[in-house]
């Protein structure tokens, strides 16, 4: 039978509002890795010729598009993942916390690293994280496999503290190492406008980037790393209870899989700071676009508006638009209601069961 891993009241409000908050989690500066432990896990890292980019073509500052809806976002941007050719964009340069997209750079700094089939073991740390969780127990165990998809599809903040915590264990490393090995990897991408302080993407004023640095992330990430472009394909997978861990839902929160033709990824984010965030990648008869939405009001105005742009984007490449409302979006928020109750009831009776199983007398 599948077994329901116990998830605090915390972690029921994450299925409320279908997406991660970011609180202050953050490794203050005394625990930052000297240099010479940087450096000694930095051969891991892997960085193609072809991402030293030959950079994003243009910056077109005012070619902006007449949307009330794009319009309200801090910023966005659509640009060809293939040619680096930008479409339309607005306050690229400006500064942005990254949200849960910061687990894209976790999870490449991850798999540069690691194997697939690694095992890496939850912490009590990790399973006291705060939404968006899977709810593991310390103990359990997981493959990286398994964390990309959790990461990369549920946004999990306990998978990417496991991710953190473990990956550099075998070599004697650390979180504080990884999360340096993250800034590392952005420096050899060429991003010059972002930084980490944490594996999850929660809101800290050292942990920043901007749409312009969002863009040749997700372009590298998508066309280097299949783990992660599988896991932000898929809507919803499960992971089958185990010997070393329980059952898991991993549903997918990028509501534009299945409703816009040829989206197959690529994360999804929120923070209290940031608001919802996005990027979503889109192929259609052979042209593959970026879209970077930053700080819509809700998870539907996100997503409408990342539809907008790759509509705009597809249509410069001379590919009819497609029509997506509300009347597609909200489907999919209503799917994630109904698993959250589905996922709440099996909750109560597992600690109903266990409740009752500590309170009987020998």
């Amino acid at each position: 039978m599948k077994r329901f891993t116990i998830l605090s009241f915390v972690a029921a409000l994450f299925f409320l509002v279908v997406v991660g908050f970011g609180g202050k989690r953050s490794l203050s500066p005394s625990k930052l890795p000297n240099e010479k432990e940087t450096k000694r896990f930095t051969p891991f890292l892997t960085v193609n010729d072809s991402a030293r980019f030959h950079p994003l073509l243009r910056e077109p500052s005012k070619n902006e598009l007449s949307s009330a809806r794009l319009a309200a976002l801090k910023a966005y941007l659509v640009v060809n993942a293939d040619s680096g050719e930008v479409y339309s964009a607005r306050n690229v340069n400006e500064k942005i916390p990254p949200a849960s997209l910061t687990k894209l750079v976790t999870a490449m700094v991850a798999l540069d690293i690691a194997t697939s089939s690694a095992k890496l073991t939850a912490s009590q740390k990790a399973a006291s994280q705060e939404p968006t969780i899977l709810g593991v127990k310390p103990g359990e165990t997981f493959t990286l496999e398994e964390l990309i998809k959790a990461m990369i599809a549920t946004s999990g903040n306990d998978a990417a503290t496991i991710v953190g915590e473990e990956t550099l264990r075998p070599f004697s490393g650390n979180e504080e190492v990884f999360v340096s090995l993250m800034n590392k990897k952005a420096e050899l991408l060429g991003l010059g406008n972002t930084n980490f302080t944490n594996t999850q993407g929660f809101d800290d004023e050292n942990q920043y980037t901007n749409a312009y640095d969002l863009a040749r992330i997700a372009r590298y990430a998508y066309k280097n790393y299949l783990p992660i472009r599988t896991a932000a394909a898929s809507r919803y997978a499960a992971l089958e209870e185990t010997e070393r861990h329980g059952f898991y839902h991993l549903p997918n929160w990028n509501a534009l899989l299945t409703t816009y033709p040829g989206v197959d990824g690529l994360k999804i984010g929120f923070t209290e700071k940031a608001g919802h965030l996005t990027i979503v990648t889109a192929t259609r008869e052979g042209i593959s676009l970026i879209a970077i939405v930053v700080g819509a009001g809700s998870i539907v105005d996100r997503d409408l508006a990342a539809a907008a742009l790759l509509n705009y984007g597809f249509q410069k490449e001379g590919i009819k638009g497609v029509k997506v409302d509300e009347s597609l979006i909200k489907p999919r928020l209503d799917e994630w209601r109904e698993l959250r109750e589905q996922i709440l009831q099996e909750l109560y009776r597992e600690s109903k069961i266990a409740t009752e199983s500590q309170n009987v007398k020998p």
